[in-house]
Order: structure tokens, then C-alpha cells, then sequence
């Protein structure tokens, strides 16, 4: 299976050091990039935007 390594990180305008950030990689399917690609053409977001929302409405029990 091919797959395709997309590296998302986060930015901040704010003064935020760069130590407060933890940079993460995804593994992801051609097929899987391509709809995460397509979807923020879609959305006017970028696909590090689209990943933290994601992340960020997740809830732990």
C-alpha cells in the first residue's frame, strides 16, 4: 500500500515560543490525502486548521 507523509504543524500570531508547539506527523493513504486536500479546497481551510479542529472536539472520558 503506497502511502503519503504529510507533516501538520501549528502557528500562532501570538507570542507563543516555538517550545510550546509539538509537531506531529500523520501517515496517510493517497486516498486519505487526497480527500483532506479536497476538503480544505472545499472549505477555504488549511489542512493543519482542519486537523487541530478535529483534534480539538475531541472529548476525553
Amino acid at each position: 500500500m503506497n502511502q503519503t507523509d504529510m507533516c501538520v504543524s501549528a502557528t500562532s500570531t501570538t507570542s507563543i515560543t516555538k517550545a510550546e508547539f509539538q509537531q506531529v506527523t500523520l501517515t496517510l493513504t493517497p486516498e486519505e490525502a487526497q480527500i483532506l486536500e479536497q476538503y480544505c479546497e472545499q472549505t477555504g481551510k488549511s489542512e493543519t486548521d482542519m486537523i487541530l479542529e478535529l483534534i480539538q472536539g475531541l472529548t476525553l472520558t
